[in-house]
Parts: C-alpha cells; sequence; structure tokens
C-alpha cells in the first residue's frame, strides 16, 4: 500500500474488510443485525433487532480497539454514565455489553438521521436553528451539572426526530478516538457554536469566522453577537454555562405574542455570571412580565445562588398585577435568590410589598446603569 494511500485511509476513517466482515457474519448475542447504517474507523453502527422484537441502533466496537490494553476500564467508564442518564433532549444508551470479543452499546433508533444529514440539504431557517439550539444546551446543562462533558459535540451526534431534538455519544471521546486537555464545559458550548453558525449559514466558522448576518439577511445582532462569544478564542470570554447560553439564545428572537413593535423592549433581561438584570418600561402589561419572567425561571431553577436587580427607574406606578407576578416569582425561587434589588423610587419600592426579609435592598432614585449604590451592594453585600 502506497503511502498516499495509507494517508486516505486514515482521514476518511476506513476500516479493514476482514473487521467488517467478522462483524457482520456474527450474530451479536440478543440482537439480530439488519443493516448496516454507519462505518468508522473504530465502531459500526447496525439498526438491530432485539429478542423482544424492538429496533435499536447497535453500535458495535471494532476488534482493533477492543484488544488495546486498558480498553475494558475505558469502555465501562465512558459508557456507564450514559445508561443512567435521563433527559428528553439526551439519546441515552439503552444497555452496553459484551458478546465473545464484541463490544457494544443499544439506543433507541433514529430513523431521521443527525444534523449533518440535514446540512447536506443546506442552511436551515434562525427559527429552526434556534429551537435546536435551545434543545441541546438543555441537554448539556443536565448533563454539565452531573459533571458529564461531551467532548465531541458534532453535526453526527445530534438528531431531530420530529419534535425531537437529541444529542448522542455523551462522553465517549476516548473511545472514538479524541482526547481534548480541555474538559470545560466550555468546550461543549465552543462546539455548540461552531453548530448554530453552520446551521444557519450553510458553511462551518473558520479562524476568525465572519458574522453570520453579512452571509445571510434578517439574521439579528444579537445572533452575530452570541456567535462570536461561543467561539472566542479565549475561552474565559465563552459561555460559562449552558443555561447562560441558552438564555442568550432565546433573546435572539423574542416571542411578541403579536404586541406592536414600539412596545417589544417593554420588558427585557438579560444575565453576566450569576447576575441578572431586569429593565421594565412603563408599557410593561402582566402578559408582558409573566413571559419574561417565564424565560427567567428556566435559568433560576438550576444551578444557584442568583442575583436579580431590577430598573424600575422609568416607572410611576407599579401595576396590582405584575407586582403579585413578580412577588410570586421571588417566593418560588426564594431559595435560589442570593440577592434582589430595586434602582427605583423608594416610595415604589415600599408600596410594591416585594421586600421578602432580608433579601430586597432599597436604592435611591437613579437610573440603572448609573446605580453605583446597587452595583456596589450587589458585589459586595454593601450596606446605604
Amino acid at each position: 500500500m502506497t503511502r498516499s494511500c495509507r494517508t486516505r485511509r486514515r482521514l476518511f476513517g476506513f476500516v479493514d474488510v476482514n473487521e467488517t466482515r467478522d462483524i457482520a457474519s456474527s450474530r451479536v448475542e440478543g440482537f439480530d443485525l439488519i443493516t448496516r447504517i454507519g462505518r468508522g474507523p473504530r465502531a459500526e453502527v447496525w439498526q438491530a433487532r432485539t429478542s423482544g422484537g424492538a429496533e435499536v441502533a447497535l453500535k458495535i466496537f471494532l476488534p482493533h480497539l477492543t484488544t488495546r490494553p486498558g480498553f475494558l476500564t475505558q469502555f465501562e467508564k465512558e459508557t456507564s454514565p450514559l445508561t443512567a442518564v435521563n433527559h428528553p433532549n439526551i439519546l441515552s444508551a439503552l444497555v452496553r455489553g459484551r458478546s465473545g470479543t464484541s463490544y457494544y452499546l443499544a439506543a433507541p433508533l433514529m430513523r431521521s438521521g443527525s444534523l449533518k444529514k440535514r446540512l447536506s440539504e443546506g442552511p436551515v431557517p434562525l427559527a429552526t436553528a434556534l429551537k435546536i439550539g435551545v434543545a441541546v444546551l438543555e441537554g448539556l446543562d443536565y448533563a454539565h451539572r452531573r459533571g458529564l462533558v461531551h467532548r465531541n459535540l458534532v453535526p453526527e451526534n445530534v438528531f431531530v426526530e420530529g419534535e425531537r431534538v437529541l444529542v448522542s455519544d455523551f462522553g465517549l471521546s476516548l473511545l472514538e478516538g479524541r482526547s481534548f486537555n480541555d474538559g470545560d464545559t466550555r468546550s461543549d458550548l465552543f462546539s455548540l457554536g461552531a453548530i448554530l453558525y453552520e446551521l444557519v449559514t450553510g458553511t462551518t466558522p473558520d479562524a476568525g469566522p465572519v458574522a453570520p448576518s453579512r452571509k445571510v439577511s434578517d439574521v439579528p445582532a444579537r445572533f452575530d453577537e452570541l456567535i462570536a462569544r461561543a467561539l472566542a478564542v479565549d475561552p474565559r470570554e465563552r459561555f460559562g454555562r449552558a443555561s447562560e447560553m441558552a438564555l442568550a439564545l432565546r433573546l435572539v428572537s423574542p416571542q411578541t405574542n403579536g404586541i406592536s413593535e414600539r412596545h417589544r423592549d417593554a420588558m427585557l433581561f438579560s444575565i453576566s455570571g450569576r447576575l441578572i438584570t431586569v429593565s421594565m418600561s412603563p408599557q410593561a402589561t402582566v402578559s408582558h412580565v409573566e413571559s419574561t419572567l417565564a424565560e427567567i425561571d428556566k435559568v433560576v431553577s438550576n444551578q444557584g445562588p442568583w442575583r436579580i436587580a431590577y430598573d424600575f427607574g422609568r416607572l410611576n406606578i407599579l401595576d396590582d398585577n405584575v407586582r403579585a407576578a413578580l412577588l410570586r416569582f421571588h417566593i418560588r425561587h426564594q431559595r435560589n435568590l442570593e440577592r434582589v434589588a430595586f434602582c427605583s423610587p423608594r416610595a415604589l419600592v415600599r408600596a410594591s410589598a416585594l421586600v421578602l426579609g432580608g433579601s430586597v435592598k432599597r436604592v435611591p432614585w437613579k437610573s440603572f446603569a448609573a446605580s453605583a449604590p446597587m452595583r456596589t451592594w450587589l458585589e459586595k453585600g454593601a450596606v446605604e
């Protein structure tokens, strides 16, 4: 075999014909192999049928990998979490095992194919990409909070089955022949940023990628900013948590529910670290507030404690229904809220009955950006 031929085999993940024949001609105990649906340098994926008649995707690792010293230890380490996860956006393994010299993982069969297949047909609408991204991030958040990092998040490992979006092959980086020094969750968020870029533009991001809005019309600046942060060269400049990136993704295209354009900014919020800032305009209705709080709820429910700062500087009165919605939110999450602050007239805060014990700090009437007392209190816990 020539050197160039050997290089091509290595680059394109070809496997020895003899190894393929060994698997195809055998019956993995408990499964009937039907059709091979994927092949890589270290494993094959088969459509298979269990003894009970259910069809599954059976991933069988090839002999040249399974005979290596230490494979069994690595197999048990990397596949054990996959049989324990339980989240609607994670494709968990149904069973793992060994049949003769073959090691395998069985998972639900995804008939619609992966994002790689969808990308072969071209870019997708922004709304579709946002929906896929949020679903993936919800799965990542669940896994990250349990110490599980994917490390190989690529289009081949994301499946869209009807309305469901599922991430597969969590934590199989070493079994798949990939070793990453950066085991931080930011590596997964970087990878998702690259997937989102490709979904929207139809091209992979190069070094210093062109802003998506320069390639596709009607892409908002917020999406450009999100991609730039997700793909930052310095990991410290990326999103720190999946929940933080999910929030930013939801804010790319806020749901207006038929609200007129001039009321679009009635209630806005942003997140930085563990601080959530909320700005409310006089046009904000209880519908605005409840919709916004529903989004914040998804963040505050996880990984507290959080700090929330409200800018009520433009308000002269707080509607009773709005006040009640905020109070319900605070009571529901009081264990996860470390500090809640208001930048508003003292009379408004006092009349709102939003103070819960010592958790709320009243600050003088100032615009939010210029509220030095609030910033000091949030950062250092200083008193007036």
